[in-house]
């Protein structure tokens, strides 16, 4: 990123900020993998990650 002209700092911030979205919005690659490794229905963990109480 620094050769393209950002900052230290904006990288870090993009990069923190990009490592924490996948679990946020579903479905993510970490919870398609998730879900293969347990068994579990791709559509029921989209449905957990939507619905909060």
């Amino acid at each position: 990123m620094e050769k393209n002209g950002y900052t230290r700092r904006f990288a870090a911030a993009i990069t923190a900020a990009s490592s924490v979205i996948g679990p946020i919005i579903p479905p993510s690659g970490i919870m398609i993998i998730y879900a293969y490794t347990m068994e579990i229905s791709v559509a029921a963990l989209f449905a957990a990650g939507v619905y909060r109480d």
